[in-house]
This record gives structure tokens, sequence and C-alpha cells, in this order.
């Protein structure tokens, strides 16, 4: 009820970032959030996702432009792709399948005992979505993984690493590949990347990834500002108000 007791941001308000895919957690994201982000793995999905944010923003009054959509990604960078690859099954191997399994199956809300590591997920054993206390954005995006990747059994699910977040294993020219399928396409306005190791990943990912992306013009060589706000666009407001 009294006015705050420290100087004030040079961005006016901090950047609001929603996560949430429920229809609640959409509709306040449309309403307030400069940033979403959210689960997407398979490319359709992940732009109806965009589509229907973007409409819900432009229902609320506001700018599309203005809220980036930020689907989750684990780069995996090698300078070829077997090596790409051969990384992650050296960090596999770090954790006993086991365990490996158990965390999947608590991922996708199943028992583990109910998995066999060696045939395709029975996807008859998935519960509706809503129907745990856990994100709707990720039982979404768990039972879009599992629809479309139905010949794969449970152990090379489990080893490509495909869980909360989308994984590209690859070189930096795959991975960008990728990246830019994504953004042209109408799936995503950046991505909330999230590395296989710190501080390792980030390095390889910021020493190849992104020179590789900046020469197709799709990274910026330098900051047009000094706020975070700026980074992303999105005007300063030193009102306050969101």
């Amino acid at each position: 009820a009294a006015p705050l007791q420290v100087p004030p941001s040079p961005q006016g308000r901090p950047l609001l970032v929603q996560a949430g895919g429920s229809a609640g957690g959409q509709a306040l994201a449309a309403r307030f959030a400069d940033a979403v982000f959210t689960p997407q793995h398979v490319l359709g999905p992940a732009q109806e996702f965009y589509r229907g944010i973007k409409d819900a923003v432009r229902a609320a009054g506001r700018d599309p432009q203005r809220v980036a959509v930020l689907p989750g990604l684990n780069p995996v960078v090698g300078s070829t792709e077997e090596e790409a690859r051969r990384r992650q099954r050296e960090l596999n191997a770090l954790v006993a399948i086991e365990d490996r399994l158990e965390g999947f199956a608590r991922w996708a809300g199943v028992d583990p005992d109910a998995l066999d590591l060696d045939r395709p997920f029975p996807l008859e054993l998935l519960g509706e979505t809503g129907s745990t206390y856990g994100s709707a954005g990720f039982e979404t995006a768990t039972r879009v993984l599992l629809e479309n990747n139905r010949t794969k059994t449970v152990r090379r699910l489990i080893d490509e690493g495909n869980t909360a977040h989308r994984s590209v294993v690859g070189t930096p020219e795959q991975i960008a590949d990728s990246v830019e399928e994504w953004f042209r396409s109408g799936a995503a306005d950046g991505f909330n990347v999230q590395c296989d190791v710190y501080p390792g990943g980030l390095e390889l990912f910021v020493d190849h990834v992104v020179p590789e992306l900046q020469r197709r013009g799709l990274f910026r060589r330098e900051y047009s500002g000094s706020t975070l706000r700026e980074h992303y666009g999105v005007t300063v407001d030193r009102s306050g108000r969101p």
C-alpha cells in the first residue's frame, strides 16, 4: 500500500514471461506476457500453438509482434552428426538405464513397471490431458511426442532425450536448419535454449551454432539496447504499468 523503497529499474517493469499451456495460462499470456515459454516437439502442433497465442494476444487488444513465443530447445552439438550422437550416448551412459526409465515414466505419468524398454510406448496408458496435477503444457507435449513416434521403442525415446523439451542432435548446420525451419514456418519467434552440459554445451552453441545463424541473417550481431526488454524488442516502459 506504499511506494517501494528501491530505485526503479532502467526498463520500467521487468520483462514478463509466462509458462504453462492450459487455457487459463494462455489467456494470462495473451493479456500480460512479453514472452511465452512452451514445450513443443512436433512442428505442426507447434505452429497451431503459435497461431493460438498470437490470435489470443490480438483478441486482447495487444500487438502479437510484441509477444515472443519461445519453445524449449535442447541442442547437442558435434563437428559431425556421428560426433554429436556419440556425445549424447556418452552423456546417457552416465545414468543407469533403470533410472532413466523411471524418470521417463514419471514424465509420461505412468508406472515404469508397465513399460518394456524394447517395445513401443503403449499409448493406452496415457491419461486424459488435465487428469493429473502436472503442467497441462507438458502433458500435451508428451502426448504429441508419443503419438508421433509410435514405432520407436521406449529405449530409443529415452536415448534420444526428447522428454520435457525438443532435442536436436547434429552439426551446427543441422541445428541451424531446424531453428530456421521452425522460425520461418511460424512455429517460434526464438528459442529457450537449454544445453546438454554447462559450460561446455553452451560454449559449443555460442561458438558454432550462433555464427551459422548470423550468417543466415537469423541472429543479431550486436545488441540494439541495454535492457532485456530492448533485447526482446519490447518498448521500454518507465510507468510501471503492464
